[in-house]
């Protein structure tokens, strides 16, 4: 499935979800209350960098509605805002660590290899 199929930044919800999760692309997700606008316009802002290419999906849950598949990550704290990769077809995800490095150069080392894939 073509990178294009999905708007530039995808909400996950009941209708999305599926398609978002198996596309064939790992989807980086911004878990967010819905309120937080600083982190949806820095998501739009990564993937219009990222379209080109066509790595990976972005998209925006909510992480009070969505806390029970956030659960389903050990590794990622879902009582706070926060990012991770998901790569469905693998199995496995990678976390930003709170505090870390800035997003865009994170999600560049996720793909080049360089962040310690969790496999689930």
């Amino acid at each position: 499935m073509s990178r294009t199929n999905f708007p530039l930044v995808v909400t996950i919800n009941g209708d999305t979800f599926g398609k978002a999760v198996n596309n064939g692309m790992p989807v980086v997700i911004a878990a967010i209350k819905p309120s937080n606008s600083e982190v949806r316009d820095k998501m739009k802002v990564l993937a219009r960098r990222d379209k080109r290419t066509a790595k990976f999906v972005y998209a925006i849950i909510d992480r009070v509605t969505f806390s029970d598949w956030l659960s389903g990550f050990p590794e990622f704290d879902s009582s706070a805002d926060g990012y991770f990769v998901f790569d469905n077809d693998k199995k496995a995800y990678w976390v930003m660590e709170e505090g870390g490095r800035d997003l865009g150069v994170w999600i560049k080392d996720v793909r080049d290899g360089k962040v310690k894939e969790v496999r689930n």
